[in-house]
């Protein structure tokens, strides 16, 4: 039976692939976007979904196709019923109100976990390097080194010596060169 075709053959044929994997009556997935409930989907299926959203001129072409709202639901369901995949789901998502902002609130919950677990982990793993070098007997040493480098060179040895040096400082160390210009302090 041939289904009416109102919307681009090729926005179509990749939205009906979308739909296909992801097996529901629109009806009810309208009514969960609606109500932002709860929808057993990926985050990237829900952006998909979100991209078949009707744009304006699709949205256009649907209202003039289909049968007033006031119309008897058997007319509505008679009308939609004949229209391909794509289409079918473009019409019943024309009366949620702003299905836009709710499919991104939608993704954001689908992907919520996912994000604060990276960034537990990262926060995480910054907290072990940021220990790691607090506790390091070797950065400790290189640390007086450069003290006592910075105040030889600044100083030319006398008894005024600085008490701290700035981790800017600690950059300049490889810029001093030895008087074969290739061997610096850190080598």
């Amino acid at each position: 039976k041939q289904k009416i075709q109102l919307i681009d053959s090729r926005r179509r044929m990749n939205g009906s692939i979308l739909l296909t994997k992801f097996k529901v009556d629109y009806k009810v997935l309208a009514k969960q976007v609606d109500s932002m409930e709860y929808v057993k989907a990926e985050g990237n299926e829900l952006r998909g979904m979100m991209q078949l959203l009707p744009t304006k001129d699709e949205a256009l072409a649907l209202r003039s196709y289909l049968p007033p709202i006031d119309a008897p639901q058997s007319e509505i369901d008679d009308a939609v019923a004949k229209l391909g995949e794509c289409e079918q789901y473009m019409a019943v998502m024309l009366d949620v109100p702003d299905a836009k902002d709710k499919f991104q609130c939608m993704v954001f919950r689908a992907e919520f976990e996912q994000h604060t677990e990276s960034i537990r982990n990262g926060t995480k793993l910054l907290i072990e390097a940021c220990d790691s070098v607090r506790n390091s007997e070797r950065f400790r040493k290189v640390l007086v080194y450069a003290l006592k480098l910075g105040n030889a060179l600044n100083t030319g040895g006398t008894s005024e010596e600085v008490k701290a040096i700035t981790l800017d400082s600690l950059l300049k160390l490889a810029e001093a060169k030895a008087f074969d210009r290739q061997t610096s302090v850190l080598h």
